[in-house]
């Protein structure tokens, strides 16, 4: 990706493979967003093709970004000997640090993503050994991939950043054990990616690490225990688009940034529990679907390697909420999945239908698309 990031150039960076009306949309406005020097704006993981109505940008500043980079680097000790291959999108925040930390450091970075091509892990391996990477960024989906291979990680690999999702303890565990050096990291968008990330220190050993708030940044919670942020690698302001008519909504308040996601902050040390709408009420109890999908995903392992699943909360007269399963057709035995399933969950939170499909609507970074996917099971109950 090529940012000139000491400029006053501006960039709308949106995912290629967007449905036509977001790409139209947002070329429509391109313009509008000039006025804001310097800045790079991408889309919230929650706009969809589901919802037309709901097209949101995130506008970055380049500064937010290499203060959010300065900090990062300092944490792993990056310089300009450092290889990082690059294997996220850049439409994303995590995919534009990597180009951001190099700018930096003076570290080379061999790109090898593109929107085009299907994620094939044994390549990429190959890619990691050849190159001789010393970084990688991985999400969670990714470094599962290499541990199902049994892929032991290469002398050269100093360490990986793994964000964007749960990382379990026992993948975390797995991983470690061929070698890979894991740091698992906290971020989000509005922060330019990272917030808390574990120590190289954390490397001399096997256990699961805390995650150190970074230097850049400043975190507390609020009496709902949602996380605020404050520091110099903020966002500037959303923007939400609705056919050429932009509204902006700035929200730092007082210097802080509110955040949906739920946690606990210990001096200088982070926890991060779920996002406020991971929780849904199922008879008038809180049901955590981010949980849920974890099970269903270890449920899914003796299936062969293409399944995918989500858990659902669907709308019950009765109940609130009730919880149902999507699973691809891949699944061979989904009776077994199921019983699994809910043998493994409380009974209030067990599934008590299965719907079908050929594909789970994820995003590039493997985020569930959760409007797509109530869109599939609705469409299988009409």
């Amino acid at each position: 990706m090529k940012v000139s990031w000491e400029s006053d150039e501006s960039h709308v960076l949106i995912n290629p493979r967007a449905p036509k009306y977001i790409l139209d949309q947002v070329l429509s406005i391109r313009e509008k967003l000039s006025q804001y020097k310097g800045h790079i704006w991408i889309a919230s993981s929650g706009t969809t093709s589901s919802n037309p109505n709901h097209i949101k940008l995130i506008g970055l500043s380049k500064r937010a970004f290499l203060e959010s980079a300065r900090s990062v680097n300092r944490h792993i000790q990056s310089n300009q000997k450092d290889i990082c291959l690059h294997a996220l999108p850049d439409f994303h925040v995590g995919g534009l640090s990597v180009w951001a930390r190099a700018f930096i450091s003076g570290a080379k970075v061999i790109p090898c993503y593109s929107p085009e091509k299907k994620w094939d892990p044994k390549k990429y391996y190959l890619d990691i050994v050849e190159s001789k990477a010393s970084l990688l960024s991985f999400v969670p989906a990714q470094l599962y991939d290499m541990v199902t291979h049994h892929f032991k990680a290469p002398k050269t690999l100093r360490c990986v950043f793994v964000g964007g999702g749960f990382l379990s303890a026992d993948l975390y565990l797995k991983a470690r054990q061929l070698n890979w050096n894991i740091l698992p990291t906290y971020g989000c968008s509005e922060c330019c990616s990272q917030v808390a990330t574990a120590e190289l220190s954390s490397l001399d050993n096997f256990d699961y690490p805390q995650l150190k708030i970074l230097s850049h940044l400043k975190v507390k919670c609020n009496q709902e225990n949602r996380f605020m942020f404050s520091g110099k690698s903020l966002l500037t302001t959303y923007a939400y688009l609705k056919g050429e008519k932009i509204s902006i909504d700035n929200p730092v308040k007082e210097g802080w940034c509110l955040s949906d996601d739920v946690g606990k902050v210990k001096q200088d040390f982070l926890e991060f529990y779920h996002r406020v709408d991971d929780q849904v009420k199922v008879s008038g109890e809180l049901v955590n679907l981010r949980q849920l999908q974890s099970i269903l995903k270890e449920c899914l392992k003796s299936q062969v390697s293409s399944c995918d699943g989500a858990v659902l909360a669907l709308p019950d007269v009765r109940k609130g909420r009730h919880i149902v399963l999507l699973l691809t057709r891949s699944v061979i035995d989904w009776q077994k999945v199921q019983s699994e399933f809910n043998q493994k969950v409380l009974p209030i939170a067990r599934a008590q239908k299965v719907y079908f499909s050929d594909w789970i609507p994820r995003t590039p970074l493997g985020k569930l698309k959760i409007n797509e996917a109530l869109q599939l099971v609705l469409e299988q109950k009409n």
